[in-house]
């Protein structure tokens, strides 16, 4: 499934976009294993504790020049 039809089945209005350079605490590399650490809504976080979340996260990497300049 292509990202496009994904939001086309989810739909715009139940999507949210979070900029993980922008919210990023850290990143390392150890044993070959990259780890990002970021600030997100406490809800989320406490939903996913909780053990039955109700939404997840999904990263998507787009190359920063063919973003529009208000997101960089």
């Amino acid at each position: 499934m292509k990202t496009s039809e994904l939001i086309a089945h989810v739909g715009d209005d139940h999507i949210g976009v979070q900029n993980l350079d922008a919210d990023a605490d850290g990143c390392t590399v150890s044993g070959g294993v990259g780890r990002f650490t970021f600030r997100t809504d406490p809800a989320h976080v406490a939903d996913r504790i909780s053990g039955t979340p109700s939404h997840i996260a999904l990263v998507i990497w787009i190359p920063r020049e063919r973003l529009p300049d208000d997101f960089r």
